[in-house]
């Protein structure tokens, strides 16, 4: 076996050489991507805690809006983070306009950029940027009074549907 740097040959008497070339050549690859690997993550992680200003650190559900605004249901609350802070929407019992109950447990941002909230009530609430209010829905008058909203999507022809711990699914 010859190998060729710089017009100088370089000739391996034996098969001990050859494979020992190889072997260092083979881990010190393998030893580079691996490192890189690590070093060059595009990911970077970073975290939204009470300490931030989130209302409580158990997040149920997010969704992104319209205008890039992070939006997250707790146990406490709704909060939207806009990358530096968070703004705090609970219910007022005052304001009908408020958030209809504070333990969210589905978010889904619709077509139209409005933000719609699912808690642990047959109510399910729908936050309009342009208003800054809150719009509330009964799901069902028959239905059992403490059912949960699990989920809630919007389909390619804008409804909203709502899926629900033990009372099925709505479509709004």
């Amino acid at each position: 076996m010859k190998i060729h740097f710089s017009n100088r040959r370089y000739t391996f008497q034996s098969q001990t050489q050859k494979w020992s070339l190889l072997l260092i050549l083979l881990i010190s690859f393998i030893t580079n991507v691996f490192s890189q690997s690590k070093i060059g993550s595009p990911y970077r992680f970073e975290s939204v805690t009470v300490a931030d200003g989130l209302s409580h650190n158990t997040v149920t559900s997010f969704t992104q809006d319209h205008q890039g605004f992070i939006w997250m249901g707790t146990f406490d609350g709704l909060n939207r983070y806009d990358g530096q802070s968070v703004k705090i929407f609970k219910n007022d019992p005052q304001d009908n306009t408020s958030l209809a109950n504070n333990s969210v447990w589905a978010l889904c941002t619709d077509r139209d950029g409005d933000i719609w909230i699912g808690s642990t009530d047959m109510v399910i609430s729908r936050y309009s940027p342009e208003t800054g209010m809150f719009y509330h829905y009964n799901l069902d008058s028959e239905a059992n009074s403490s059912i949960r909203i699990e989920k809630i999507i919007t389909d390619q022809s804008g409804d909203i549907w709502v899926a629900t711990l033990g009372n099925g699914l709505f479509k709004v």
